[in-house]
Formats: structure tokens, C-alpha cells, sequence
């Protein structure tokens, strides 16, 4: 099967609860025979392979990547505004998913 699993980010990137347990998901849906892609926004467009899952990093189509680092506050309204409907995320997700065809999109 094939999985396009899009997730907040992975190791290195951002460490933590979810990026680790994203890491680990993909990892076993890959040992249990499927094909998985994973897409997360960085600072930077490029494909890679994180401890044997296929990556494919997009740059952030909100106003910054790191929502960890201290930002004015009209920043970060216009950020929260554009994660609950981005039409610049739109569009790169529908190529994304046009182009990897999954049979299934996970998300957690």
C-alpha cells in the first residue's frame, strides 16, 4: 500500500513526542511491507531519507517555519490565521498527493 503520511516535522528538525512518534509510524508501516512517503514543512524544499523513510520536506507556505522561536504578535495571529486555511499549502499538497497517487493519506 501506498501512504503519504503528512506530520508537523521529524527528527532532526523538531525533537519531541510527535516528530519522534511520527519517525517511528513511518518506520513500521514501511517494516510491515507498505510505501510510505512523509511530507513535513521546513525551512527548506528537498527530499531526503531519515533512518530509512523516504522525506520529502517542503518550505513552509505559512509566514515562518519555526513556530518555536518568539515572534511579534501580528506575526503570529496571521500565522494562526493561514494554519487553519492556507491556499498556498493547498496547492502543494495536491501536487504532492497527484504525484505520489497513495492509497492512503495518515495523519495523527
Amino acid at each position: 500500500m501506498r501512504i503519504l503520511m503528512p506530520c508537523v516535522a521529524l527528527p532532526p528538525f523538531l525533537e519531541g513526542g510527535g516528530p519522534t512518534t511520527a519517525l517511528l509510524n513511518a518506520k513500521n508501516l514501511i517494516a510491515a511491507g507498505n510505501e510510505v512517503l512523509v511530507v513535513h514543512a521546513a525551512d527548506m524544499t528537498e527530499r531526503d531519507v531519515v533512518e530509512g523513510v523516504p522525506v520529502q520536506r517542503i518550505a513552509s507556505p505559512n509566514l515562518y517555519w519555526n513556530y518555536r522561536e518568539p515572534h511579534p504578535l501580528y506575526k503570529k495571529l496571521a500565522w494562526h490565521g493561514l494554519e487553519n486555511y492556507n491556499p498556498r499549502a493547498e496547492r502543494v499538497m495536491a501536487d504532492i498527493i497527484a504525484d505520489y497517487k497513495p492509497d492512503l493519506v495518515y495523519t495523527f
